[in-house]
C-alpha cells in the first residue's frame, strides 16, 4: 500500500477518516476511504407565542465510504456513500419551530475522464 491520509475538516460538522491507496497486485490503484461525520448538537428558540419552548437536536456520528477505481487510461469509477448505516436523526430546528429529518443515506456513482 502506498499511504494512509488522514483528512479533517474543520467546520461546525467535523468530518475524518484514512483513505488508502492500494499500489500493487490485482487491486492496483484502488482507493478505499472510510470516514466518521460529528454533527453537534443544536437550539432553536422559537417565539413564546407558539408555545414550544427551546428546541434542542441530539448529536449525532454519521459513517461515510467511498471507493474509486482507475479502470483505463485517464478514466476512473467513483462510488460514495454518506450516512453509510442510513442512521435517522433530526438534522435541524428553526425558530419557526420546525424541525427537519437529517440526510438519508446518499449513494453516489461517479465516471471521471481527466485529458
Amino acid at each position: 500500500m502506498k499511504a494512509i491520509r488522514w483528512q479533517a475538516y474543520h467546520a461546525i460538522r467535523r468530518r475524518c477518516g484514512p483513505t488508502i491507496d492500494v499500489t500493487n497486485g490485482p487491486l492496483d490503484g484502488v482507493e478505499i476511504g472510510a470516514g466518521l461525520r460529528y454533527l453537534g448538537s443544536s437550539h432553536a428558540y422559537p417565539a413564546p407565542s407558539l408555545a414550544y419552548g427551546e428546541l434542542k437536536t441530539e448529536a449525532v456520528t454519521l459513517a461515510d465510504f467511498s471507493l474509486g477505481y482507475p479502470f483505463a487510461e485517464n478514466w476512473k469509477l467513483g462510488l460514495n456513500v454518506e450516512n453509510l448505516f442510513d442512521e435517522e436523526y433530526i438534522g435541524e430546528c428553526n425558530n419557526a419551530a420546525r424541525c427537519y429529518w437529517g440526510t438519508e443515506r446518499t449513494v453516489q456513482g461517479t465516471l471521471r475522464y481527466r485529458y
